[in-house]
């Protein structure tokens, strides 16, 4: 997110952001919905296209623009959803065509969602320099897969809603920091909120 456009003292950035947030909200949205129990979990392989042929290649081709641009952050969040969405996709897939056979729900499913719940951690961690709602995406994400994690592991049904409805929050303000960058770029000044807001404290220096 380097590339950034003045207007009325505040900077924007004019990049490959917004197309990220939606890469991550479409497919988020629809498996969310799953997680919440709108829908029966053995239709779950509905996803696939989706976070196959949408979600990961779109965020990959996003994390891979941001590093010819040096923006470590965009280009380590995208690539980060792009491995996620290709390799549940791939294991929805595996498991359906019976490549991958035995018990994939439970702790292994539970335990496949361990590194996710760290790794995006790590993501928000590192998120408190970028504006609020980068930092909720991220923070919803890694909440989003601690709940999911710990309901496989208890099968608990009420947890696994809980990510569900997680997601749902996390894919609404992924549209919203789209929207946000967006209408900010074409106006050249913040008509939607995106400032540090109460991050700004535990900034420690300016972009």
């Amino acid at each position: 997110m380097t590339e950034r456009m003045e207007g009325r003292g505040e900077s924007y950035r004019s990049d490959a952001g917004p197309l990220a947030m939606i890469a991550l909200a479409v497919p988020l949205f629809i498996w969310s919905a799953f997680n919440a129990g709108y829908f029966d979990d053995s239709s779950e392989n509905f996803i696939i296209p989706l976070s196959v042929f949408f979600g990961a290649p779109i965020a990959f081709a996003t994390a891979m623009w941001a590093f010819y641009r040096r923006d470590s952050y965009l280009a380590t969040g995208a690539g980060v959803f792009a491995a996620f969405w290709v390799s549940y996709g791939m294991l929805l897939w595996l498991t359906q065509e019976g490549v991958i056979t035995g018990e994939t729900t439970g702790d292994v499913r539970g335990f496949f969602f361990v590194p996710w719940a760290v790794t995006f951690g790590t993501v928000w961690l590192a998120s408190m320099r970028q504006h609020w709602t980068l930092a909720l995406v991220a923070m919803g994400a890694a909440v989003m897969f601690v709940s999911l994690s710990i309901a496989h592991f208890d099968g608990s049904s009420d947890l696994l809603k809980t990510g569900g409805w997680v997601g749902f929050l996390t894919a609404g303000l992924a549209w919203y920091a789209a929207l946000a960058e967006m209408v900010n770029i074409e106006f050249e000044r913040e008509v939607l909120p995106t400032s540090p807001g109460w991050f700004e404290r535990l900034r420690t220096g300016s972009r």
